[in-house]
């Protein structure tokens, strides 16, 4: 029986790995889902031989508790997506709104601002508007948003994005780039280009020195926004 239930829990721990990589592996506690089978089969693993495998678990369970402490201690407070949004939100007028496209909707929390486009995330996006007609009208249209952000660029693996990207040509231009993320604004607005404090004293995105102290960085708009589609 017990042999029987190892192997349920070890097909249960695969399909978990399987379905975390599915699911894009966005955030670290999709991890979460091993836990249970995790802790069960290794239960049943340590009453066969308790000293040496349990020392051994015992042993890889400080390391990893005294790794996460670490990197938690290091790691910045707040995300890059709440600087970049903040830095949005900080150079925006009343009345103006964003998209952020791909996930990372915390950039458009921590503008203040609202969204014209209804899916704030990667998955509703790809389920709800794979052809991304909803999103390219939105863009066309005259309620298309002040500012849009891409996190890393408007390609997409599996979607089509050609006309996202004609469309994102003709009415907005590049004013920045944070961090790997683009920000653009629609053309006939006149905003300061947004400013993002680095929140973990990184390399600036020039190549300069380390900057220790968070100061605002920035790379200005280059001629077309192709360049990074």
């Amino acid at each position: 029986m017990k042999q029987v239930a190892l192997l349920a829990f070890t097909v249960t721990i695969a399909y978990d790995v399987v379905s975390i990589w599915l699911g894009g592996s966005y955030w670290s506690h999709y991890l979460l889902q091993l836990v249970v089978p995790v802790s069960v089969a290794a239960a049943l693993v340590i009453e066969r031989k308790p000293l040496v495998v349990g020392g051994v678990l015992l042993g890889f369970t400080v390391v990893s508790a005294a790794a996460s402490l670490l990197a938690s201690m290091n790691h910045p407070h707040a995300s890059r997506g709440q600087a970049l949004g903040a830095a949005i939100g900080a150079a925006s007028r009343p009345g103006d709104t964003i998209v952020t496209i791909w996930g990372h909707s915390d950039v458009t929390h921590s503008s203040g601002l609202r969204t014209p486009y209804p899916y704030l995330w990667s998955l509703p996006t790809l389920t709800l508007d794979p052809d991304l007609r909803l999103l390219t009208r939105t863009l066309d249209g005259p309620r298309g948003p002040t500012w849009f952000v891409a996190w890393s660029t408007v390609k997409h693996a599996g979607v089509e994005t050609s006309t996202l990207a004609s469309a994102l040509a003709d009415y907005y231009q590049r004013v920045e780039v944070i961090d790997g993320s683009t920000v653009y604004l629609r053309r006939g607005a006149d905003r300061p280009a947004p400013l993002a404090t680095r929140a973990d004293g990184a390399r600036r995105a020039e190549g300069g020195d380390d900057d220790a102290r968070g100061e605002p960085f920035r790379l200005l708009a280059g001629p077309s926004p192709h360049a990074l589609l």
